[in-house]
């Protein structure tokens, strides 16, 4: 009798483990194919991608593109939201004047998860004609604005010939930790 109440309780234990840890992910599943279909991209094979994505604000983005200027590194992408870049003009030409690439981070800054098929399509969408009125065409990258995506937002990007990229490291530099703490967490 003890061992049937005892499997009782650990089997208790483990359906509410699953379902706390199924709360967690917010109903979302991993789409990061392990097999040869790659669906998103957050990691490469050699050395560091440094991606900046710009939604919102500008007293950082000059910073940064001095900052990059200064120690003459080029090998940068910088995800654009469309209506930053419809108030950023000028910062943007800068970016193209340094042949940083350009990648995506649709019109508004909203969750694609929480969006249907046809809002998402219709953001990118709107990002993309805002790019091309400022001539700046050939955009294959995307990255969601928040981050969070799913298998629709995936086969939406596919549809529209992009290519989904994901951060594997986030320096949470949004929050301002200083430059001691974004160092530290990245290198590690």
């Amino acid at each position: 009798m003890k061992q049937i109440k005892l499997l009782i309780i650990i089997g208790f234990i483990c359906f509410f483990t699953a379902f706390l840890v199924l709360a967690q992910s917010g109903g979302h599943i991993p789409i990061f194919s392990a097999n040869k279909e790659l669906n998103a991209f957050y990691k490469g094979s050699d050395g560091i991608a440094l991606t900046f994505n710009i939604g919102w604000g500008d007293e950082n983005a000059e910073k940064v593109l001095d900052a990059l200027e200064k120690e003459d590194y080029k090998g940068v992408t910088f995800f654009l939201s469309g209506a930053w870049v419809e108030r950023h003009q000028h910062i943007v030409e800068k970016i193209v004047a340094k042949h940083y690439e350009i990648g995506l981070l649709g019109y508004d800054y909203k969750d694609y998860t929480e969006m249907n098929e046809k809002e998402i399509i219709r953001d990118i969408s709107k990002a993309q004609h805002v790019f091309k009125k400022i001539d700046i065409n050939g955009i294959k990258l995307m990255r969601t604005p928040t981050g969070d995506f799913d298998e629709r937002t995936v086969s939406v990007a596919k549809k529209m010939d992009l290519t989904l990229v994901q951060w594997s490291v986030n320096s949470n530099d949004w929050k301002n930790p200083g430059s001691k703490q974004i160092v530290d967490s990245v290198s590690k």
